[in-house]
């Protein structure tokens, strides 16, 4: 299985490999990245951080082609970063 972590904003490449040490860590995820994901083999990926005003962002509908395709993907919403009561409070 092939992971692929898009983030370096939120967590450093050291403290992904800790949990995911064969992970590829890459920088935040833009527009066309999934697809390349695709291309390249890769079977999971995991968003923490992205790309939207210095680029294009990946928009929901690249996302949803690349689950169609078979690519497992682990996206936090942004709101759910403040913290675990408030993860809780909205499930």
């Amino acid at each position: 299985m092939r992971i692929k972590v898009y983030s370096i904003l939120t967590l450093g490449p050291e403290e992904v490999r800790r949990v995911l040490p064969d992970a590829v860590v890459a920088a935040p995820i833009q527009q066309g990245d999934l697809l390349k994901d695709i291309q390249g083999g890769f079977n999971v990926v995991v968003i923490i951080d992205g790309r939207f005003y210095q680029s294009v962002a990946v928009s929901p509908t690249e996302i949803m082609d690349a689950l169609r395709r078979g690519l497992q993907s682990m996206a936090r919403p942004a709101w759910a970063r403040c913290g675990r009561p408030s993860w809780n409070s909205m499930e």
